[in-house]
């Protein structure tokens, strides 16, 4: 099992990261992702089987974090 955590400021990130939360806890056969906050920052939790799995995940998660910055930015 392959474990990453990602912290993320929470005054930059937190708009974008209250659209993702919506799809928090999310589990796929070979991976999940779990969101949690703090007072200070964003706790993203990605577990995958395997390399391929955690890259998948990985990519996953950045396109979502781009999408909602760039809806946010577009849409006004």
């Amino acid at each position: 099992m392959i474990k990453i955590e990602l912290i993320l400021d929470r005054k930059s990130f937190s708009e974008k990261m209250k659209v993702l939360k919506i799809n928090d806890d999310i589990s796929h056969s070979r991976s999940s992702i779990k969101i949690t906050e703090d007072a200070l920052s964003f706790h993203v939790y990605i577990e995958a089987l395997d390399t391929v799995a955690m890259r998948a995940s990985l990519g996953a998660f950045t396109r979502s974090l781009i999408l909602t910055e760039r809806m946010f930015n577009e849409v006004k």
